[in-house]
């Protein structure tokens, strides 16, 4: 079913529990986002975004404005479900969607289960860019004094809307990052040993426990070793550490775990290596979008003098 099809689906839906149906101008907004959001999901640093922000601004109004005069009788709970189901399941195009609750906000669970990076704009036009195997818990609507975003598995790029009055946070199980408007990288995989923050644009801080480590501005990267428990800032090229949007791999001095998470996601195989070459060993490297595994694993055997056996999705490094 076309996207146009399987979004009219929801609006169906929407309209079957709504106190009235949604208007003419509410669905021309709707098919207006998707006549523009033609493979949205990819970056496309040609479209222009303004437009796409402020119709996700409105539409997202109009939906709330429905909710909040919604009848006593239907669970506020199930409006927001069904609102969420349209706004997220139609604009963001992600895998998978969960309304959850966290210190009262109403949140929705979004996770990234395919290989193909995810774009969308958040309520108040920020825009986020979700890497494979990735899971960002948002709110329906930036309320009160902050906005909170829970980086919960994987990496994420924020670019995001300037408002002095309401600071931005990104909360990992980490570390904790403070925004007003700028543009970050932020990488906090469950199986790696490190968290990184790398800022485009702007300012930062970052924060563990409450306890600020650091100030980080325009190509500043943030290293927390997870196991030590302390941290380094380096000099980065920023731009060229957040080309994971575009499809493509670069590392710059990481662990060779990291390039092994980027490649299982990358082609959907698993990546089995002796423990203690992936200890010692560090890696920089860039592999573009159309490199084949294949031609990856070949170009790894001659750096580190190993071998590799592929059967099916298994893939196993041993020593020469």
């Amino acid at each position: 079913m076309s996207g146009k099809g399987n979004f009219r689906k929801h609006v169906d839906r929407l309209n079957r529990q709504l106190p009235d149906p949604l208007s003419e101008e509410e669905e021309k907004l709707i098919a207006d986002w998707l006549d523009k959001r033609d493979g949205y999901t990819r970056l496309d640093r040609e479209q222009d975004e303004s437009y796409l922000k402020r119709v996700k601004a409105e539409l997202y109004q109009h939906i709330s404005d429905k909710i909040a005069g919604s009848k006593p009788q239907m669970s506020r709970r199930m409006w927001l479900r069904i609102a969420a189901s349209v706004i997220f399941c139609a604009f963001i195009g992600i895998g998978s969607y969960l309304l959850t609750r966290s210190k009262g906000e109403k949140l929705i669970a979004v996770q990234n289960t395919g290989r193909v990076t995810q774009k969308s704009v958040l309520p108040d036009g920020s825009v986020l860019w979700l890497n494979a195997a990735s899971k960002v818990r948002v709110p329906l609507k930036f309320d009160g004094k902050q906005r909170n975003v829970y980086l919960d598995e994987g990496e994420a790029f924020f670019d995001i809307a300037k408002d002095e009055k309401k600071p931005f946070f990104v909360h990992t199980p980490t570390l904790t990052i403070k925004v007003l408007g700028t543009a970050f990288n932020v990488k906090s995989y469950k199986q790696l040993e490190e968290v990184r923050v790398t800022v485009n644009e702007g300012m930062i801080s970052v924060a563990k426990g409450g306890d600020e480590l650091e100030k980080l501005a325009k190509n500043k990267e943030l290293i927390f070793d997870k196991r030590a428990s302390n941290y380094s800032v380096r000099e980065v090229e920023s731009q060229k550490l957040s080309r994971w949007r575009e499809g493509e791999i670069y590392l710059l001095d990481a662990p060779l775990q990291d390039l092994i998470l980027a490649m299982e996601h990358k082609y959907l195989v698993n990546i089995g290596c002796p423990d203690e070459w992936l200890d010692k060993e560090r890696i920089s490297i860039e592999i573009p979008p159309e490199q084949t595994l294949e031609e990856v694993m070949a170009v790894l055997a001659k750096i580190f003098n190993v071998q590799y056996d592929r059967t099916g999705k298994e893939v196993v490094i041993r020593p020469r």
